[in-house]
């Protein structure tokens, strides 16, 4: 049985991070790894509800309140699905983990940076990323990617389609340009963390991740 292995991709919205999440799991599948393809928020009946929520933008929600219910939903997907994996040798990639709570309501909203690290924890027991990759994208090319805003190249068909934004993809330019400056700063010097240049083509970007993890798989 293979050793578990729990891989991260982070990143800005319209980074392409969900692209590459799946792309990853493809990856580590023709490796051999029976692999586990998860998201935050959601990945379970609770957390899915609780993602409904946090993305229904009819709703005004607090930074703290937004902050609980993220943890909550991580809290249920480590016990439920994510811990149990890892211990069965299982492959697991995330779409978002911690980073993104210190970015979005840290760094961006203002929360104490030491009580969402102490509540990270408290959800995460034992539990941590072997590596974790951030995906850097300028504001602007990531709205314009989020927006929908294709390449005619055939490699671009995962990119997200053109929908309503949700709650968050709603906030302010200026919001966004502060989670971008706050993923560029949280991940520097950040152990088992990675940054990936999120420009270019997709499977370049693929290549890039690819080639940081077999340095740890070798």
């Amino acid at each position: 049985m293979k050793k578990g292995l729990f891989v991260v991709i982070e990143g800005p919205e319209g980074s392409g991070k969900t692209t590459q999440a799946e792309l990853l799991c493809r990856y580590l599948a023709q490796k051999g790894y029976e692999t586990l393809c998860v998201r935050e928020p959601g990945g379970t009946e609770v957390g899915q509800r609780l993602r409904e929520i946090l993305k229904d933008k009819s709703l005004s929600l607090e930074a703290e309140t937004e902050l609980l219910l993220f943890a909550a939903s991580r809290a249920q997907l480590i016990k439920s699905i994510i811990r149990p994996a890892l211990q069965a040798g299982k492959a697991v990639v995330s779409d978002r983990f911690t980073l993104s709570t210190e970015v979005y309501q840290g760094f961006a909203q203002g929360i104490s940076q030491e009580f969402i690290k102490q509540l990270n924890r408290f959800c995460l027991g034992d539990v941590e990323p072997d590596i974790t990759f951030v995906l850097i994208l300028n504001t602007n090319d990531a709205l314009k990617k989020r927006l929908g805003v294709k390449s005619t190249d055939s490699s671009q068909e995962f990119l997200f389609p053109k929908t309503q934004p949700d709650r968050i993809e709603r906030k302010s330019t200026d919001f966004h340009k502060k989670v971008y400056e706050g993923y560029k700063k949280l991940s520097k010097n950040r152990p088992k963390t990675v940054i990936i240049d999120g420009k270019g083509e997709i499977e370049t970007v693929h290549r890039r991740i690819v080639n940081e993890l077999e340095k740890i798989l070798s």
